[in-house]
């Protein structure tokens, strides 16, 4: 799969998503029982990978430092909606990434492509609220700090390519659906700042689930205006992944810097 066909995909699903989630209603909330409104989220991720890819029984390294991921053309979209009413929330996140190392052994030549797309609906409980009034992410007076679970299912495609030059191509392609949960802390000391840290794990070897995936990001949201937020922060992400055969697997840690733009609804 190119990295053309991938960028057309993020475009058409976040186009598609944000139509979605503009149709949605608003619910009114009594202040300080939580967020009532709904959050739109696009992140910008930027990262490097360290693991192993087998395709076709084939394992090779698969390998991107810095310097090479700035160089190239690996990079990952993340679209993310919330919306909640009371201490409940409901969340999509869209998650796709392109990433390909270039690497020689000997006078042969390997260019291994890994594709990969996350889709999650979950469901979100405000465990703990500590705030001076409204909404933590929507009242521009509201400070304190909040904490929240997470549980949902999350559907994982996985494309794999080879391209050994001189030799024969391989490629391979794995899809699965698998529970996941997790939860976030979020801390707002002023008006303009909102820190955040959030972890998930899933997949369990639960069926034909991963063996496991997780996510542990870290970010800081600044006020740009009365709807407008900037972020910047720093995701790691990994999969074990083995199809029934052994034929095809993913063992990945993918991590990086993003930046972000939320609106609010």
């Amino acid at each position: 799969m190119k990295d053309t066909n991938v960028r057309w995909k993020i475009l058409f699903s976040a186009l598609i998503s944000v139509l979605v989630f503009s149709f949605l209603p608003g619910n009114t909330m009594a202040a300080g029982t939580g967020d009532g409104d709904f959050f739109l989220t696009t992140y910008y991720w930027k990262p490097t990978t360290d693991g192993d890819v087998t395709v076709e029984g084939q394992t090779r390294t698969h390998s991107v430092d810095t310097q090479e991921s700035l160089e190239t053309s690996n990079f990952g979209g993340i679209l993310k909606g919330e919306k909640w009413n009371g201490r409940w929330g409901f969340a999509f996140d869209l998650l796709l990434i392109a990433l390909e190392d270039e690497s020689r052994f000997g006078g042969t030549e390997i260019d291994a492509t890994l594709d990969t797309s996350m889709t999650e609906f979950s469901f979100l409980w405000r465990l703990v609220e500590r705030t001076t009034g409204g909404s933590l992410m929507h009242d521009p007076s509201t400070t304190g700090w909040v904490m929240d679970l997470e549980g949902g299912v999350r559907h994982t495609r996985v494309d794999l390519e080879l391209d050994i030059d001189p030799g024969a191509d391989a490629a391979t392609s794995d899809n699965w659906v698998e529970p996941f949960a997790g939860g976030r802390v979020l801390f707002r000391p002023s008006r303009k700042w909102i820190l955040g840290l959030s972890m998930d794990a899933g997949g369990f070897g639960i069926g034909s689930a991963s063996d496991l995936t997780w996510n542990l990001a870290g970010g800081a949201d600044y006020r740009l205006g009365e709807e407008k937020w900037i972020q910047v922060g720093y995701r790691m992400m990994g999969i074990q992944f083995e199809d029934s055969s052994g034929q095809a697997g993913v063992d990945m840690r993918v991590m990086g810097p993003m930046a972000a733009i939320r609106l609010d609804f």
